[in-house]
């Protein structure tokens, strides 16, 4: 683990006030990017599988989240139109395979930091990955980062090949948009 809670449980911590609207703003955003950004338009349907599992890993990592918050969060990915280029069947039975994952290791940082790695390495090199750790960034700020959601972050900047200095500008340009714009 990195420098986080061994025990099992998730390091206690503060919301941020005004963290729960901010983080389902930050999250409809993040969506409505995902097919408005030109970056993702030659995602396969598995890379796009894994930008949404990143995000989902970012909020579970924070754990304030009620499962009405996750069944919200889950249900506002079937309003994408975005290169999904399977059927209905197909892509909620993908959908409920990431879940499913998630789900399994939700409480165990460990697991979901591996799990982390291995969905960075799914994603291209680049424009991709870079946009997706804004994204992330973006979510654990609003709502005030924790220590599992700083492991999540640093391990996805790291496999993701993002050096920490720039990583560092990206998280103040963010900051200002989410405390402040």
């Amino acid at each position: 683990m990195l420098e986080s809670a061994k025990d099992g449980a998730q390091p206690a911590r503060k919301a941020a006030p005004g963290a729960a609207k901010r983080s389902m703003n930050v999250w409809r955003r993040a969506l409505k990017r995902l097919f408005a950004d030109s970056v993702f338009e030659s995602l396969t349907p598995d890379q796009n599988l894994a930008v949404l599992e990143a995000l989902e890993v970012s909020v579970l990592a924070d754990g304030e989240v009620t499962e009405e918050e996750l069944r919200l969060l889950r249900s506002d990915v079937w309003r994408l139109p975005w290169a999904w280029n399977q059927d209905d069947a197909e892509v909620e039975q993908s959908l409920e395979a990431a879940a499913r994952r998630i789900d399994a290791i939700r409480s165990d940082e460990d697991a979901l930091l591996e799990h982390t790695e291995a969905i960075a390495a799914r994603l291209p090199d680049g424009p991709v990955r870079e946009a997706v750790y804004e994204m992330l960034v973006e979510l654990s700020l609003a709502d005030g980062a924790g220590e599992w959601e700083d492991d999540v972050l640093e391990v996805f900047r790291r496999k993701s090949g993002i050096p920490r200095e720039r990583a560092q500008r990206i998280a103040a340009k963010l900051k200002d948009r989410i405390h402040f714009g």
